[in-house]
Parts: C-alpha cells; sequence; structure tokens
C-alpha cells in the first residue's frame, strides 16, 4: 500500500497443513531472481509456521531464467524505481494506490471501527477523502449515496472517527505511515525534544543522524 511492488506467486492449487494454497509470497524481486522463479516452473512450497505459504526452492524449470521485473507502477502506470532490493513507484502524492493505503492505513492505526478498505475506496472515488485529515470532515449525509450503508452506519462512522480526533504527536506520526520512521524512532526523536508538529516538521538531516543508531542514510530518509 505505500508504493512498494511486492511479488506474488499464483500457484496450482495444492491442500498444506489443511489448507488449499492458491498463492505464495515471494517477499521481494531479488528473490525471483536468487531461486531463478518464472512462470509455469513446478516449485516448493512450505508454510513457514503453519501460516504464510513461501517459495522455499523451484524442482523443476519449465520456462528459461527468471520473471521480469515490471517497470511501471500497475496503479498509476509511473516509471518503477529500484530502492535497495525493493522495486518502489516513486509518485507518492498521486498514486491511487499509495493514497489508498495511507488512507486505509491511517484507519487501522488509529483503530477507527466500522469503516471498511471498501468504504474508504468508495469515499476516495467521490472525492470525499484524499488525505486523513479528510475523515475528521465526513458528516453522516456523505455517506447515504454509498450503496450498501446508510444512516446508520454513517452515524456510527462519523462518531467512530470523531472519538479520535484529541490525538497525541505519537498518534499522529504512527497514523501518518511515514516509511522509514518506526515507532521507536518517533519515541526516540520525540524524548529528544521534538516534541512538537513545528519541531518534526522543522528537523534537519544533522539533527537526526546526531541521535544514537541513525546513520546518514536513515536520516536522509526520514527527513524526505
Amino acid at each position: 500500500p505505500m508504493g512498494t511492488i511486492t511479488p506474488v506467486a499464483e500457484v496450482d492449487p495444492i491442500e498444506l497443513s489443511g489448507a488449499i494454497i492458491t498463492f505464495a509470497s515471494l517477499a521481494n524481486y531479488d528473490l525471483i531472481k536468487e531461486k531463478n522463479i518464472n512462470i509455469n516452473d513446478v516449485v516448493e512450497i512450505q508454510r513457514r509456521g503453519d501460516v504464510i505459504p513461501h517459495i522455499e526452492n523451484v524442482v523443476a524449470k519449465v520456462s528459461d531464467s527468471h520473471a521480469l521485473a515490471p517497470t511501471h507502477c500497475p496503479a498509476c502506470q509511473t516509471k518503477l524505481i529500484i530502492d535497495n532490493k525493493f522495486i518502489r513507484c516513486p509518485n507518492i502524492s498521486q498514486c491511487p494506490g499509495q493514497i489508498l493505503g495511507s488512507l486505509q492505513l491511517f484507519c487501522d492505526t488509529l483503530e477507527i471501527k466500522g469503516i471498511s478498505d471498501k468504504t474508504i475506496a468508495k469515499l476516495y472515488q467521490l472525492n470525499l477523502v484524499k488525505l486523513p485529515g479528510d475523515f475528521y470532515h465526513l458528516k453522516v449525509s456523505d455517506f447515504e449515496n454509498i450503496a450498501g450503508l446508510g444512516n446508520k452506519s454513517g452515524t456510527n462512522i462519523v462518531r467512530e472517527i470523531q472519538a479520535k480526533k484529541t490525538l497525541t504527536l505519537k498518534q499522529i506520526l504512527d497514523a501518518a505511515i511515514i516509511p522509514n520512521f518506526s515507532s521507536q524512532r518517533i519515541i526516540q526523536i520525540i524524548n529528544a525534544g521534538f516534541n512538537t508538529p513545528e519541531k518534526i516538521l522543522n528537523i534537519t538531516i544533522a539533527q537526526l543522524e546526531a541521535l544514537p543508531g541513525i546513520q546518514i542514510t536513515l536520516a536522509e530518509k526520514i527527513y524526505q
């Protein structure tokens, strides 16, 4: 949801640990190259911790070499960039996939009940919500034109949102889902004296790098 293009393998259905598996995690594109995985190859799958199925090995090569990486974002068609071992869409402010992802994670992080990902997508399509702060401007009447919802659902959702109107600085930064800015880093920076929104917004790379455990590369990423 935050711009990383994560590969997923679609496999012929197979029963594994009591579950029918049709998809398996591939984590990142480096894994596809490392294990030389391509479409139609026969693979070995394991469910790690009996939860998420992962491709362990290629048992038989059917297609030559490995699958090629996408070059453009499937959500906005922006040219993708390589960031370490990950493939990312750099179009942060306009990519609909990333905008929807940030809105969904905002609601999940603040535990706003009753508002599903499907409802958030409909609110976005109706131009009612584009940034997290827009949730606080929603009215009950905004939900009346959304299929499957109505006055009662709208009332409950608006009440849930308004109940999360008074937030700590840490809650705000957590809910903003800033890449490379984990909860632990947020606490560290607030405790270092950057304890107002203004101080956070005006923090410099040098001030970040001066904090324990933050190297120049991480400082630059947090700053950006």
